[in-house]
């Protein structure tokens, strides 16, 4: 958690992962003036809210990856915006994984505004990628 979080992609917007463990990811993001303007109001921008739901779901599949993980690639991201999230200070974000495979994990998560009503939801799909070169014969 502490590499990602200190990675450009976490830092760049100002957000931050404060949990994560098996199968869950949760994270917050510091809403500054230029994270607002969704549908000309002080609302969190729909664009903002797809970059925190494409690194969280990342997260949470993430935190179920085997031994010899490598990398990870989003396959699926979908979105619904149900409501304006206006939020003053902070967005926090929650992702729980639905299912996984060896390499295919299906997540799905959602942006509270301050009242913790999900104003939008996501459903994922991550693929999980590893290292797949042979192991060294013996001598």
């Amino acid at each position: 958690m502490e590499r990602w979080n200190a990675s450009a992609f976490w830092t760049w917007p100002g957000a931050r992962l404060e949990a994560v463990r098996p199968g869950y990811a949760r994270a917050v993001l510091a809403v500054q003036p230029h994270h607002r303007g969704g549908g000309g109001t002080q609302a969190l921008n729909g664009g903002i809210m797809a970059y925190l739901f494409d690194g969280l779901v990342s997260a949470a599949a993430r935190s179920v990856a085997g031994e010899g993980y490598k990398a990870l690639s989003t396959v699926s991201l979908n979105i619904q915006y149900r409501k304006l999230l206006e939020v003053q200070s902070e967005a926090v974000a929650v992702a729980e994984v639905v299912s996984a495979g060896k390499s295919t994990v299906f997540v799905e998560a959602r942006i509270l505004n301050d009242a913790g009503e999900a104003c939008a939801v996501c459903s994922a799909i991550v693929r999980l990628f590893y290292d797949r070169s042979p192991a060294p014969s013996p001598a």
